[in-house]
């Protein structure tokens, strides 16, 4: 977990990724886009800080240690905490079928680019 960075005031977004640079790479892309961001490197992380941040959106790698992304979506669109938050899948798993089936509000492949990722 780390600090929230910037503004306060600009939205929230939780970046789940367990890849670093993907995270990095994904954050760059959101703040350029006004958001501040939270970044999430494991499945538990993010289930944890989605509860407790309430983010107004999350990105979602599919490929994560502990507990895997689609549980993770799964676990957020039963929680009435987190049912709400829209979940863009952001992997290089090729299955958007499967994700809005769960709950996913849009699916990227990797690499994403930054201006499809912003023009929702």
């Amino acid at each position: 977990m780390q600090p929230a960075a910037g503004d306060p005031d600009r939205p929230l977004v939780l970046v789940v990724d367990d890849n670093p640079q993907a995270a990095e790479i994904l954050a760059r892309h959101l703040d350029s886009g006004g958001f501040r961001i939270e970044i999430a490197h494991t499945g538990t992380e993010a289930l944890t800080m989605a509860r407790e941040l309430k983010p107004v959106a999350i990105t979602l790698d599919l490929l994560l240690p502990e507990v895997d992304g689609w549980e993770v979506l799964s676990r957020l669109k039963a929680d009435e905490t987190t049912r709400n938050i829209p979940v863009v899948v952001v992997s290089v798993v090729d299955n958007a079928a499967l994700g809005r089936a769960l709950g996913a509000f849009d699916y990227f492949v990797k690499p994403v680019d930054g201006k499809a990722l912003l023009s929702d």
